[in-house]
């Protein structure tokens, strides 16, 4: 998967080779690179016969802020590469001044980033979209199996050597004519591309039903189905009612203003009491983690599996103590 970022990232950071046309006119020296991400070292170097690159990672891929303005300060930085950690506000783009010329982010999203002050500013945006909806489309299928069937409560009890076999020892929900509802299969975009990967290998589980919804009121009517989905299967309907009927819950949307904690209080109470399963491989923006927290330790909803706001876990404690 890595490889894989590291591939659409090279394309992308090619196409900026022409922005040292337009440095050259007006600074004498090569445009300045800030990379925070630990790259490969044939990447460095390819980009070193762009830029004059300043070059700071660690393992976990985590930059402070002071430091990231530290580095900023000190030095005349045109572009930023950097990952799905680092926030670029409108604070950040007013201290890196008008010599910013290009941001390039290593991830699918670009929900860090202040989209409407670099456009503003006409400073052009790199991501790469797609680039692991594959890769992402079987995560949630693992995800959903390792809930349902209690995989990772077995292996707890395998470890502690506390295996007390009784007749409903470890029974799990089953896919097969269960009822899946998306959010997010109705959104034209890239998201549609990842919850239709997810949807066709739902397919092959069997499963009764799949209901989504647009993850906002005002989207565009929902894109056609592929020709190698079972048009059957599929039933658009409200939020409300996707909730309501469904035994696993998918969230694939993106994060937005509409969708930031749209999974909250209310939404879990009108999620099947006690019995359904909950999993989010968008962004850990769309769930309200106290909320969430409350529903699991009431039994308001069976399980959840969800990418954490402010990963790593440890940043939540909520959770992490528990």
């Amino acid at each position: 998967m890595r490889h894989s970022y590291i591939q659409r990232l090279k394309g992308k950071l090619q196409n900026y080779g022409h922005l040292n046309i337009d440095f050259m006119s007006s600074i004498a020296k090569l445009p300045q690179l800030l990379i925070t991400v630990q790259l490969p070292n044939e990447y460095i170097d390819m980009l070193s016969n762009k830029f004059d690159i300043v070059y700071h990672h660690n393992k976990s891929e985590l930059i402070e802020r002071k430091l990231l303005l530290k580095l900023i300060d000190e030095n005349h930085v045109n572009a930023i590469l950097f990952t799905g950690f680092v926030q670029i506000d409108k604070e950040l783009l007013e201290y890196c001044g008008s010599h910013l010329k290009a941001l390039s982010t290593v991830s699918v999203g670009y929900d860090h980033i202040d989209v409407k002050e670099c456009q503003k500013r006409h400073i052009p945006i790199g991501y790469v979209p797609n680039v692991s909806t594959n890769s992402i489309a079987d995560l949630t299928i693992a995800l959903l199996l390792a809930t349902s069937r209690r995989l990772i409560e077995g292996i707890d009890i395998v470890k502690q050597e506390n295996w007390n076999w009784n007749i409903t020892f470890l029974c799990g929900k089953s896919l097969e004519n269960s009822t899946v509802g998306i959010v997010g299969l109705g959104r034209i975009g890239s998201t549609t591309i990842k919850s239709m990967a997810v949807a066709r290998r739902l397919q092959s589980f069997a499963v009764k039903q799949i209901l989504y919804c647009r993850s906002s009121s005002n989207e565009n009517q929902p894109k056609k189905l592929d020709k190698d989905l079972n048009e059957n299967l599929f039933e658009l309907v409200e939020f409300k009612q996707l909730l309501n009927q469904s035994d696993f819950v998918i969230i694939t949307c993106s994060l937005n203003d509409y969708t930031r904690n749209l999974f909250n209080s209310n939404t879990f109470k009108q999620m099947k009491y006690g019995d359904s399963i909950l999993i989010n491989t968008a962004r850990g923006g769309i769930v309200d983690q106290n909320a969430l927290y409350d529903a699991l330790i009431s039994g308001q909803i069976l399980a959840a599996v969800w990418i954490c706001r402010g990963s790593p876990l440890q940043l939540w404690p909520t959770f992490a103590n528990r």
